[in-house]
């Protein structure tokens, strides 16, 4: 599973009738509130302490976190996230990954720290002083850049495209669907320290009028 949106706060409810608080996500232009249930199930998809380290949670692992927390039914608090498009589902295959690519775009909310002299095939991210993961080049430039562009395979296809431009022939930097595999590799991992944000295309109206 992977987590959709920003979360952009928490409020207190109604002092009135003593209601719960709210908890609001953009996704796209748009700004979800979610219950209390609906943001554990929310934020356990960015990762828990039996998330393995090579990909996301499943939804079995979200769903038996979610019961520790004391939900009696985290299948139904899953669903409804899954409906309103704040969680999807990692994709499966290559032809999944491409889809999953066109219809998201991933945005950076931390510093990119660059490399060092001892490491300099790691690249660091995360506040000023402070790094808070290390990701191979390729991950890097795609994560610094991927927000400039429509959507997550653009940004793969001109990675590719500049690679290729530099004389490169590695086919895992010159494929797009080798670099968007490999930065999926990635992503759970930028996800789960919260140095990315998943979020849905935006098309313009105008855009959706000349369709």
């Amino acid at each position: 599973m992977l987590p959709v949106g920003l979360f952009v706060g928490s409020f207190p409810g109604d002092l009135d009738d003593d209601a719960e608080p709210r908890h609001e996500i953009r996704r796209g232009t748009e700004i979800h509130e979610v219950s209390d249930d609906e943001f554990l199930a929310w934020v356990a998809a960015h990762g828990t302490d039996e998330t393995p380290a090579a990909g996301p949670p499943s939804l079995d692992l979200v769903e038996r976190e979610l019961r520790a927390q004391g939900l009696a039914a985290p299948a139904a608090v899953v669903d409804r996230l899954l409906d309103r498009g704040l969680l999807t589902a990692f994709p499966s295959d290559d032809t999944a990954a491409a889809a999953f690519a066109r219809a998201h775009r991933v945005v950076p909310t931390l510093l990119g720290l660059g490399n060092s002299p001892e490491e300099p095939e790691l690249y660091s991210i995360g506040l000023i002083g402070a790094a808070v993961v290390q990701v191979s080049r390729p991950v890097f430039e795609l994560w610094s850049w991927a927000g400039l562009e429509a959507d997550l395979w653009s940004a793969c296809e001109s990675f590719a495209a500049q690679e290729r431009e530099a004389g490169g022939t590695d086919p895992e930097l010159c494929d797009p669907g080798r670099v968007l595999a490999g930065f999926l590799t990635a992503l759970a991992g930028l996800l789960a320290v919260q140095a990315v944000y998943l979020d849905v295309v935006r098309r313009s109206a105008v855009l959706e009028g000349l369709r």
